[in-house]
C-alpha cells in the first residue's frame, strides 16, 4: 500500500508556500515543494482530455463544453527531483525531474456547471492523493517567441519524459496519469462515488504581453467493466475562445479565474 499524507497538512504547506516568491533554477537543488490554487470561472470539456498549444491535442472525444459556475481548486506536495537541462529548437529548457517513489501530494477541488446539451447542473467534488507511481517534473524556459521566460508544471504523468512529441504523446494520454482521485460526481437527481487518475498541467509566463497563467486539469474516471470518461477543466487568467468545432456545443467566451496562483520552492 503506497503511504498516505495528511491532505490537511499538505494544504496548510501549500497556503505557505503561496506567500513566497518563485525561486530560480540551480543544479544543486534536490527537492522541490510547490503548491497551486485556482478558483472562480473556469472551463469544462466533459468527454475528452486536453494537453494545450496552440492548437489543443484531444484524448477521446468532447460530449460538451461549459462555463463554470463555482470551483475551487487546490493542489499541493513535495519531491526530490534530479536536474536536466537540454535545447529545444530555438528554446533552452531547464527540467527538475520528480524521482520516482518520493512524490507526496494532495488537493482537492469542487466545480459545478450547467450542461448545454441537458440543461442540468453537475458537481464534481474530489479529492487527489499522490502514488507511489506519480512521476511530474518542473521546467522552465527562455524562448524567443513572445512569451519569454516561463516555467511549466506536469504533475500526476507515467513517464518522466518532460516534451511529448508525435511519438511519445499517448503517453500523456490521461488514463496513463498516476495521480489517484476519489468523490462525488451529482447530475440532476443522480449521485454517484466516483474514483480514477488525473494529472495537472499549469503554466506561468510573467514576462509575456499578457503574462499569461493557464492550469489544465485531466480526470480520468475509471467504470469498472464501462469505457471510463475523461473530463478536462481549465482556469486561465486571461479571456478565451472556446471553439464550438473543437470541443463541441457549449459557450464561446471564458472570463478569467478569480484566483490563480503557483508558487515553487526548490531546496
Amino acid at each position: 500500500m503506497p503511504k498516505r499524507i495528511s491532505v490537511v497538512a499538505l494544504l496548510v504547506l501549500g497556503a505557505m508556500l503561496l506567500s513566497m516568491m518563485p525561486v530560480m533554477a540551480q543544479g544543486s537543488y534536490n527537492r522541490i515543494v510547490f503548491a497551486c490554487e485556482a478558483k472562480g470561472p473556469g472551463l469544462v470539456v466533459w468527454g475528452a482530455g486536453v494537453l494545450p498549444g496552440p492548437v489543443p491535442y484531444l484524448f477521446g472525444t468532447p460530449e460538451y463544453h461549459a462555463l463554470l459556475e463555482t470551483s475551487t481548486f487546490s493542489l499541493a506536495g513535495t519531491a526530490k527531483v534530479e536536474w536536466s537541462d537540454f535545447d529545444f529548437g530555438a528554446e533552452t529548457y531547464f527540467c527538475y525531474l520528480f524521482e520516482e517513489g518520493t512524490a507526496k501530494i494532495a488537493g482537492t477541488m469542487r466545480a459545478q456547471w450547467t450542461a448545454p446539451i441537458d440543461g442540468e447542473s453537475h458537481e464534481l467534488t474530489i479529492a487527489f492523493e499522490s502514488t507511489e507511481e506519480t512521476l511530474g517534473f518542473f521546467a522552465g524556459v527562455w524562448s524567443s517567441h513572445p512569451f519569454k521566460w516561463g516555467h511549466t508544471y506536469l504533475l500526476g504523468i507515467g513517464d518522466p519524459v518532460p516534451l511529448p512529441d508525435v511519438e511519445t504523446i499517448e503517453d500523456m494520454d490521461p488514463q496513463f496519469a498516476t495521480l489517484a482521485f476519489h468523490g462525488i460526481y451529482r447530475h440532476g437527481d443522480v449521485t454517484e462515488k466516483i474514483s480514477g487518475v488525473a494529472h495537472l498541467f499549469t503554466e506561468d509566463f510573467p514576462e509575456s504581453s499578457m503574462k499569461v497563467r493557464d492550469f489544465i486539469l485531466n480526470l480520468w474516471i475509471d467504470k469498472p467493466g464501462e469505457p471510463g470518461t475523461y473530463v478536462a477543466l481549465g482556469w486561465f487568467n486571461y479571456v478565451s475562445g472556446s471553439p464550438e468545432d473543437l470541443f463541441g456545443p457549449g459557450p464561446e467566451i471564458l472570463l478569467p479565474a478569480r484566483v490563480l496562483k503557483v508558487k515553487t520552492k526548490l531546496i
